[in-house]
């Protein structure tokens, strides 16, 4: 007969290994929301959304009659970071739909990226001179500062594993890089009117453009011809989980869907509500971290064997 410190012993692993199985199949079946900003607020799109009949997450008061959302980027908790170049303004926004203002009375704001350390950088336009665009950047605790001037129309923009940023610069037809210290140099020339960009998992940067084309930038910065869409005006791009890459596309009013190889279909489609798509970005579900669910199974396994143990304590008392 097995003795009471090995039953508890193995009670106590059961629980454990029961917690981790609800774990890993939590993890399995969870899914990336894909969110897409534009003139009407923040959508919810999953894979051939007819967009008319799809949630809204959030509108006011991130949107007004004129001026809609352009940016659009999350941190590893949930958050969402938007622009709205209308109002001026820079907005976080929670998991359940709470609106922070983080920043306001910038001139345009446009593309957004969030660094390792959840710092906030934004392009801020100024259209009426050369060279005279900027990045800001919004710390956690939102204080502001200009990162880098020079831009020419900066307008999209990505961050890589190393926090170096890279923008679009419609007024140069440049993609330009600018290191954790603030320093911009020339990364892709000579791409004719980059929008979206987005890092594959291999660290190659994709550009969305005014025309018909997405580019394919290596980590060297040579450039190359990745697919022709069948229509021009894409914007926002952004990598799902199975490395297709997807598009916005103004002129089409829909979100596209490119396969590795290159093979383009229709993700979502009438995806337009006061605005085209323009920027996107996966989230992933908050599910707690594999060293929390440990930390949990533990404890509810000692918790059940102290009852245990002081359910026998007690009947040993009683007994006659």
């Amino acid at each position: 007969m097995k003795s009471p410190k090995f039953l508890l012993c193995s009670i106590a692993h059961r629980c454990v290994l029961l917690l981790l199985i609800i774990f890993l199949s939590s993890r399995a079946l969870a899914q990336e929301v894909l969110y897409v900003a534009e003139g009407g607020g923040i959508f919810n799109v999953t894979s051939g959304d007819n967009f008319g009949s799809q949630p809204i997450f959030v509108t006011s008061p991130i949107t007004s009659p004129t001026s809609g959302i352009l940016g659009l980027t999350a941190n590893s908790s949930g958050y969402l970071f938007a622009t709205n170049p209308g109002l001026g303004t820079v907005y976080k926004i929670s998991p359940n739909g709470i609106v922070t203002t983080i920043a306001t009375g910038l001139s345009n704001p446009f593309g957004i990226a969030l660094d390792s350390s959840d710092n906030v950088f934004v392009t801020n336009l100024d259209l009426g001179v050369s060279g005279g665009s900027s990045i800001i950047k919004i710390t956690p605790s939102d204080a502001i500062t200009t990162f880098a001037t020079g831009l020419f129309n900066p307008v999209f923009m990505t961050i890589d594993g190393s926090n170096n940023l890279y923008v679009s610069n419609q007024g140069n037809n440049t993609i330009s890089k600018i290191t954790p210290s603030g320093t911009l140099s020339a990364f892709a020339p000579g791409i004719n009117g980059p929008e979206g960009l987005a890092f594959d998992s291999s660290g190659n940067l994709f550009v969305s453009s005014d025309s018909n084309n997405i580019y394919k930038v290596t980590p060297s910065g040579v450039t190359s011809l990745f697919a022709t869409t069948t229509l021009p005006q894409s914007s926002g791009l952004v990598f799902d989980a199975s490395g297709n890459l997807l598009v916005s596309n103004r002129q089409g009013q829909s979100i596209l869907e490119v396969t590795p190889g290159g093979s383009i279909s229709t993700y979502a489609f009438n995806v337009y509500n006061q605005g085209p798509p323009e920027g996107l970005v996966f989230v992933s579900p908050n599910i707690p971290e594999p060293e929390t669910w440990s930390l949990f199974a533990g404890g509810f396994a000692l918790a059940l064997v102290a009852g245990i143990r002081k359910r026998q304590a007690l009947q040993f008392t009683l007994a006659p």
